[in-house]
């Protein structure tokens, strides 16, 4: 008996005829009925497809599926690759760059909460909403809105030293952001910083700042704010003003032991001078490479490059103004220029504050103190910025009459011997020295006719809200008398005159000293 045969009679599966008992195949529709006919019959299909006989089978089996398997395998298919590319897309709007972007197209658009949610908020006064909408409202009301900006990865070495000058930023991805306004455009750094999340829906926080912004304003005392944001009032450096005591040479072991520190601590602030400029040095050779590559590309035109070009300018003013600062620091701190004076020791206190988490770009210092100008300046973080303030007129009226009365009252006292005014507008040491002066003339029987034939008043300081110097150039006639008899005459002695002026408790401004050149 065949393997598979039928052993009983029976009816075929495929047309419903009678069929015998063990027969290989229907007499009515010759459907192989037995294993081996089956097979049989398979090869003949498949020689005559032209196709070997497992794929022949493989395709016999695929027309017995069902239509909806047959449908739902592409389905299946199309849905994963459209969940694949789906995860994809998501992942590239949740990476770095593409979180920079989205920063920055809220600014375009003036959609300050969404660019602020983007930020890690380090803590202080430039950290919170209100100073973040303030600040942008400060760049849309002078500069307008920003038109435009691009977004490249920052290079991990710099173009000047082939070496890095300042450490890249130990968490995050370094990026470069230029921002263009209408009226000019400037580059920041951007650093991205991981938030948490995973693939692909990561989050990242933007730092907008790496290091502090130095403040120099002059005088000490006086009111700083950025932006609107009030920072506190200038105050003198700490750190210069330990430096310049080194030259106070110690007088005992534990004073030699306390000198050694301070020596130490004094290096310590050289060197972070001097890297600080190396790092602005580096700044403006990026700067000037980044306008030689924005030249080179299309779509830039050549008003823009310019303005880059006005910018890096004022920015390598501000470096040289830094390397005069660091080079006149050394100097005193080796006892340079130093006469011993009040004035010397006022004028050498450098002020500012230091602004912490101030983020890189456009800003607008305010500085203002009674009796002052108020006074505005524009300037880029994290360059350093620098203000002077002038007094108004009613306080430079005030030293000028001090100055006038102090004319009368020491030419009065010089020919009559009389230093009772002198204490009017004198104080301190001074007073003492010009008491000392008018009463020397007179044990020698002398006296003296001054007479002021032209007064300039040329540069007026402010170094705090007590103290001042008054420069002048004067032009003296001198008589001098033996009794009634006239000794000696000069009728033409100039002198580039320096006055430090301070403010008592009652308000009035006294000279306490008077250098002349």
């Amino acid at each position: 008996m065949s393997e598979g045969a039928n052993e009983e009679p029976g009816t075929c599966p495929e047309c419903g005829a009678a069929v015998e008992k063990n027969a290989k195949f229907c007499t009515g529709c010759a459907e192989p009925l037995s294993d081996e006919a089956k097979a049989l019959a398979l090869e003949k299909k498949a020689d005559a497809a032209g196709v070997q006989l497992w794929a022949y089978k493989a395709g016999e089996r695929v027309k017995r599926t069902s239509w909806w398997v047959k449908l739902g395998i592409p389905i299946a298919i199309i849905v994963i690759v459209g969940i694949v590319v789906a995860l994809f897309v998501v992942a590239a709007g949740h990476n770095p760059q593409a979180t920079v972007d989205r920063y920055l197209s809220h600014l375009k658009v003036g959609d300050w909460n969404d660019a602020y949610e983007l930020l890690v908020h380090p803590g202080g006064k430039f950290s919170t909403f209100d100073y973040f909408q303030r600040w942008q409202d400060v760049q849309v009301d002078n500069l307008g809105r920003m038109e435009d900006y691009g977004v490249t990865p920052r290079k991990a070495e710099n173009r000047l030293f082939g070496r890095l000058i300042a450490e890249e930023p130990i968490n995050g991805d370094p990026f470069v952001a230029n921002l263009k306004f209408k009226t000019e455009s400037f580059n920041v750094n951007i650093t991205a910083e991981d938030a948490g999340g995973t693939w692909p829906f990561k989050k990242y926080r933007l730092r907008l700042c790496e290091g502090p912004t130095r403040a120099y304003v002059t005088p000490v005392g006086a009111v700083v704010s950025i932006d609107g944001e009030p920072v506190g009032k200038t105050v003198p450096d700490k750190e210069l003003e330990e430096a310049l005591s080194l030259g106070d040479l110690p007088d005992d072991l534990d004073g030699a032991v306390e000198y050694a520190r301070k020596l130490l601590r004094t290096a310590e602030y050289a060197i972070e001078e001097f890297k600080d400029l190396a790092s602005g040095l580096d700044k403006v050779a990026q700067d000037a490479q980044g306008i030689f590559d924005q030249a080179g590309t299309s779509g830039i035109s050549w008003g823009e490059v310019m303005d880059s070009v006005d910018q890096l300018v004022n920015q390598s003013k501000d470096f040289g103004t830094d390397v005069a600062r660091a080079a006149m620091h050394l100097y005193w701190v080796f006892g340079g220029g130093d006469d011993g004076s009040i004035r010397a020791d006022l004028t050498r206190a450098e002020t500012g504050l230091e602004l912490n988490n101030l983020p890189e770009g456009y800003h607008v210092i305010e500085v203002e103190m009674p009796g002052m100008k108020t006074e505005f300046k524009e300037f880029h973080s994290p360059e350093s910025v620098e203000i002077t303030l002038e007094p108004n007129g009613k306080m430079k009226k005030a030293f000028v009459d001090t100055i006038n009365v102090y004319y009368s009252v020491i030419s009065k006292a010089m020919l009559s011997g009389d230093t009772s005014d002198l204490s009017m507008v004198l104080a301190g040491e001074f007073l003492g020295e010009e008491t000392a002066r008018v009463e020397d003339l007179g044990s020698r029987g002398l006296t003296v006719a001054a007479g002021l034939n032209k007064v300039e008043f040329e540069e007026v300081k402010v170094l705090a809200g007590n103290a001042a110097t008054v420069e002048t150039k004067e032009t003296w006639a001198y008589t001098t008398y033996q009794g009634p008899v006239p000794i000696s005459v000069n009728k033409n002695v100039k002198q580039d005159v320096t006055y430090t002026m301070l403010k008592g408790d009652d308000g009035e401004w006294k000279i306490i000293e008077r250098k002349a050149d």
